[in-house]
């Protein structure tokens, strides 16, 4: 064994205790900084500063100092992500004297996790529009965020990707917002999309990327965003789609719903008036008489159906007519619903239920983007689902395993097939020719599908095609052979026999032909027969190579094939 010096083990065991000082150091070095810091820092030049020259520049007419006497007075975007700011740091004056006429703030991934901090910087730029707190872990505080007192009426766009916020904080954010248009919550592991949406009446884009929903019911829920159009849910583990405020299942059958049972039925009508009968809130009473109404007509159009001899003690009109007479304490409306419900099974209008507005309008009425990348969609009946949304055209769909198994093309086009109201699939335009030929493929893909698993759409898309076979598979280049064995026949005998390179022109074969022979190439003329149609039985023809031009690939050899020679003199 080699022996080391003592010195030396010494030396490098103080050059390692070296290292690692100064990686402390390092790591010492790295210091929070407020936010007036970081401002200053980077949009503030220091007069006292040896390392900058000046020069002198004569300005002349009126400066534009925007009605203040701001030393940034000028800036509108303000981008300081990543500069480990933790904390304000303002003012007594607040950003008044500095930049009152910032418009954007970035102050992603930086150190900040107390919401007092956040709020004393956004609330003292009374023009901002868009902040990215994107990346800061912010402390949980609700209590705070309810009780600030004041508002931010000129906010309309919140990006808190990854912050950790609770829905509860962002209600509470929410209320001090009037002005929020877009919202952006992506990576905060929400499950469940509990909430007071009335507080975000305005907003038009809400990005939920890659949270942990995984069911549509939870989506549902946003519904009373009357002014939504653009929903992004990629990256979530969503198991359906639906369009249906009484389906909130997971499983691809319960979108084909089946009627609840008369006693199940009867258990949550008791339930439903029973509340309806409790609440002095006349919205709760409207909403309940609603479900109480869509319940009952299905009712009994499944008795009328199912059974025609019902006794009085199960007959659905029987069952309900004892249930219908009460009305909410304290409160001073009727309930219209039951005035049109009576005795006998006579034929109760549709009120919509949760599907329609009190001003007629359908949930999602102005949704027309949505993406579902990368979620865990496994039925057709979903993708279907999304052609009931009232204003859809775009859709994003990509790594569903759905199609995970399928061509790129394939799943193309059942996609396209799928969504007959979709003007725009993951960025492309859908073109009319387009749709003809991937709703025909559709039809084929599922025509050897037994028909009580063939998708919703197929039925549609039959009745409007007709019923299509399936096309032959035709492979055109089963025949071809770059270089076959041709016989060559001179005066009814064999004359050689060659592999030759068809890739060329018949010119390219007259010249071998000639130089073989030791004749002209003009003293000749050459005939083609095919032996696939000799087997088949078919009388071959000799096809004359008359055009020198012409390609070889054109006329299909094959091993086997003759070439028959027919000499004539040449002047």
């Amino acid at each position: 064994m080699e022996h080391i010096p003592e010195t030396q083990v010494m030396s490098e065991g103080m050059e390692q205790n070296n290292n690692n000082s100064r990686n402390v150091s390092r790591k010492r070095l790295v210091r929070k900084r407020s936010f007036l810091d970081a401002l200053t820092e980077k949009y503030c030049v220091n007069m006292n500063d040896d390392n900058y020259e000046f020069v002198h520049i004569v300005i002349t007419g009126k400066p534009r100092n925007n009605g203040t006497d701001a030393e940034l007075a000028h800036l509108r975007n303000v981008v300081l992500d990543r500069h480990n700011i933790s904390h304000a740091g303002l003012p007594q004056e607040g950003l008044t004297s500095i930049c009152p006429n910032v418009v954007d703030l970035d102050l992603a991934c930086n150190n900040i996790d107390n919401w007092s901090e956040i709020l004393q910087i956004i609330s003292k730029l009374p023009k901002l529009k868009f902040v990215n707190l994107s990346g800061n872990k912010l402390m949980k505080d609700e209590a705070l965020l309810r009780d600030w007192p004041h508002q931010l009426p000129a906010v309309e766009n919140l990006v808190l990707n990854k912050t950790g916020i609770t829905w509860t904080e962002v209600e509470a954010l929410g209320q001090r917002l009037p002005s929020l248009r877009e919202l952006h919550v992506c990576g905060n592991d929400f499950e469940d999309l509990e909430c007071e949406w009335k507080h975000f009446s305005k907003v038009e884009c809400l990005r939920l990327n890659n949270n942990t929903i995984k069911s549509w019911s939870e989506v549902w829920k946003l519904r009373t965003l009357t002014n939504l159009k653009n929903l992004i849910l990629s990256g979530n583990p969503l198991q359906d789609v639906h369009y249906e405020p009484s389906c909130q299942g997971n499983q691809p059958g319960d979108l084909k719903p089946n009627m609840t049972p008369m006693q199940d039925c009867s258990a949550i009508i008791d339930v439903l008036v029973s509340e309806a009968c409790q609440s002095g809130d006349n919205s709760v009473n409207e909403k309940c008489w609603s479900i109480v109404d869509e319940i009952f007509n299905e009712a009994c159009n499944i008795a009328c159906e199912s059974c025609n001899a019902q006794t009085k003690e199960t007959d659905p009109s029987n069952m309900f007519k004892s249930k219908k007479n009460c009305t909410p304490e304290n409160s001073g409306k009727p309930i219209a619903k039951s005035d049109q419900m009576k005795g006998d099974n006579s034929e109760v209008p549709d009120s919509g239920g949760d599907d329609a507005r009190e001003d007629g309008t359908r949930p999602f009425h102005q949704l027309h983007t949505l993406c579902l990348s990368k979620t865990n969609i496994t039925d057709w009946e979903h993708l279907h689902a999304l052609s009931q949304f009232p204003s859809l055209s775009s859709v994003r769909l990509t790594g569903i395993p759905l199609v995970a198994q399928m061509e790129q093309d394939d799943r193309w086009m059942l996609y396209i097939a799928s969504l007959p109201n979709i003007k725009l699939l993951n960025g492309s335009d859908i073109t009319n020719t387009e749709r003809e030929k991937s709703e025909r493929f559709f039809l084929r893909h599922f025509l050897n599908t037994a028909e009580s698993d063939r998708p919703t759409r197929f039925a549609e898309l039959e009745k409007k095609h007709g019923k299509l076979t399936q096309i032959v598979d035709i492979d055109l280049g089963a025949r071809y052979e770059e270089r076959p064995t041709l016989t060559f026949i001179l005066c009814g005998k064999v004359a050689f026999k060659e592999k030759i390179h068809v890739v060329g022109p018949v010119g390219k074969l007259r010249n071998f032909v000639a130089d073989k022979l030791g004749v002209h190439k003009r003293q000749f003329r050459m005939y083609h027969q095919s032996m696939i149609r000799t087997c088949i039985g078919e009388l071959p023809d000799l096809e004359e190579l008359f055009l020198d031009s012409l390609p070889m690939g054109r006329f299909d050899f094959l091993t086997g094939d003759e070439i028959h020679i027919d000499l004539f003199s040449f002047r």
